[in-house]
């Protein structure tokens, strides 16, 4: 286990001390939070929404990730978002490449500890990256998804139980029953 440091802390010193920890963590305004474990609905989710990107996107130009891939946004936080894709080639905060700043879409799935952020602080420093086109929120409780896309100014299209949303940027559809299946 390695000791928390001093804070607040520069971005580089909070790479530094992240890259040595076997724990996630976040990074905001010289803070790093950790993050918690999460349930089994919300896991089934992302495994299911990284396998139907991957699997939608396979040999195009866009690539999936999953939740270990940190992002930085333009005003120097760190997140790791439940999933992400990137298309065309990866920019990275530095030759560690484990920090992207290029997002494409970004996916994070809700739960009462981290619904308020979301929706929030992460949204409001996600929208900051230029490449960003999707944001998504996928709600771990009930069946429901909202995807904001910056062609519509960021407004949300509300998907629910039998519903299909169109991604432009990726030229993807997603099936909100298939990203449930097996949930509930």
């Amino acid at each position: 286990m390695i000791s928390a440091p001093d804070l607040p802390l520069s971005l580089a010193d909070f790479l530094a001390f992240e890259r040595r920890s076997s724990d996630k963590h976040e990074f905001v305004d010289g803070q790093v939070y950790a993050m918690a474990g999460a349930s089994y609905a919300h896991n089934r989710i992302v495994a299911n929404l990284v396998r139907l990107l991957g699997n939608a996107l396979t040999g195009g130009a866009c690539v999936t990730l999953p939740s270990d891939m940190k992002v930085r946004t333009p005003s120097s936080r760190v997140y790791y978002p439940d999933a992400s894709v990137v298309c065309g080639p990866p920019s990275f905060h530095d030759a560690e490449e484990d920090v992207l700043v290029n997002p494409s879409a970004i996916f994070e799935v809700l739960s009462d500890s981290t619904e308020r952020i979301d929706r929030g602080e992460k949204f409001a420093a996600y929208t900051e990256l230029v490449s960003l086109n999707e944001y998504v929120l996928i709600a771990s409780k009930r069946v429901r998804v909202e995807h904001f896309a910056r062609s519509n100014a960021w407004r949300p299209i509300v998907a629910g139980a039998n519903d299909r949303l169109r991604f432009e940027s990726l030229g993807v559809e997603l099936s909100i029953p298939l990203l449930y299946e097996l949930v509930f």
